[in-house]
């Protein structure tokens, strides 16, 4: 889903100053800068304080979702990943950050050239539920001479999107890796929601389910997986 990221390079509205008229700047690009030339002139007080003066509005396509981490926080976060367009690129510095009008924090954005990406978050969600259920494990053991250990793992996730609108989903989650040979580690299959995504940003392990949910949509995502050690060799929480 495509937005507008409402981001202004100004202080909250409590510590904002009085405003004054924005004056439109002429943005001579080259490949590696930009300059801004702001036509007339403003009066600046000798009072050795930092002014602000507005010389230019921009707006950014921002790609909306939904990221929940169930394990660490059933909370969903809203998150816009905006693209910079035009000619001229985005400079480096503090930013305040606005949903519906309203003052969400600040962040810092990167110095981002034409055609570059970043992701801002805009708190919680609270139009999108999440309730992290985690399901009994079991533990067993297997072999006839050389026994081996079997511990299994199940959790689900209810999601519910609230929402007026279709929003994207993702949900995160992790599965063990195994720096032994004789620890292996296997997604529980029939347990395991399908169409996941695996090693996420190239991080070994990170599992990611996506879709776009309609409005009112509930979905429940399941994972579980199976960790198999000699008894001698157990691995850390097991």
């Amino acid at each position: 889903m495509r937005e507008a990221a409402k981001v202004a390079e100004e202080p909250p509205p409590e510590a904002a100053p009085a405003p004054v008229a924005m004056r439109v700047a002429e943005v001579v690009s080259s490949e590696f800068a930009a300059e801004y030339r702001i036509p007339g002139k403003v009066a600046v007080p000798a009072d050795s304080a930092d002014h602000r003066f507005a010389i230019a509005s921009r707006d950014m396509p921002a790609d909306l979702s939904a990221r929940i981490v169930p394990k660490l926080d059933p909370k969903a976060y809203l998150h816009a990943e905006i693209k910079v367009e035009g000619e001229a690129p985005t400079l480096a510095g503090p930013v305040s950050l606005y949903r519906d009008g309203t003052y969400m924090g600040g962040a810092r954005l990167p110095s981002l050239k034409p055609g570059d990406t970043t992701d801002l978050s805009f708190g919680v969600d609270d139009k999108v539920t999440v309730q992290f259920l985690p399901q009994r494990g079991q533990t067993a053991e297997q072999g006839f001479i050389s026994k081996e250990k079997r511990v299994e793992r199940r959790f689900r996730t209810n999601i519910a999107n609230l929402h007026s609108r279709p929003l994207a989903i993702v949900v995160y989650d992790q599965l063990p890796v195994s720096r032994a040979e004789e620890i292996k580690v296997a997604v529980l299959a029939q347990d395991t929601t399908p169409g996941f995504s695996k090693d996420i940003h190239d991080r070994p392990g990170v599992l990611s389910w996506s879709w776009t949910a309609k409005p009112g949509e509930k979905k429940t995502v399941d994972f579980g997986y199976v960790v198999t050690y000699p008894p001698d060799k157990p691995p850390m929480g097991f």
